[in-house]
């Protein structure tokens, strides 16, 4: 489980069609918008809903391979 601060995922990616796309959390608060109308700003979007999978993947790895890398912490970061 994550300590960090952030609205919790799943984060949903959302094609407004107004030259914007928004990325929501599973309980409909925004995040963010992504302002541009091309496939480039769609898929920035994309990658921010799929930020918090993201933050526990690496988390599991830190887990994982953590005896390893104790020096490292994504809960030092500010």
């Amino acid at each position: 489980m994550s300590m960090s601060k952030h609205t919790p995922g799943p984060w949903l990616y959302e094609d407004q069609e107004y030259g914007y796309d928004a990325v929501r959390s599973a309980s409909g608060r925004l995040i963010c918008h992504v302002f541009g109308d091309d496939a480039q700003a769609q898929e920035d979007a994309r990658l921010i809903a799929a930020a918090p999978e993201l933050l526990e993947q690496l988390e599991n790895i830190l887990r994982a391979y953590g005896s390893e890398h104790e020096s490292h912490s994504f809960n030092q970061w500010p």
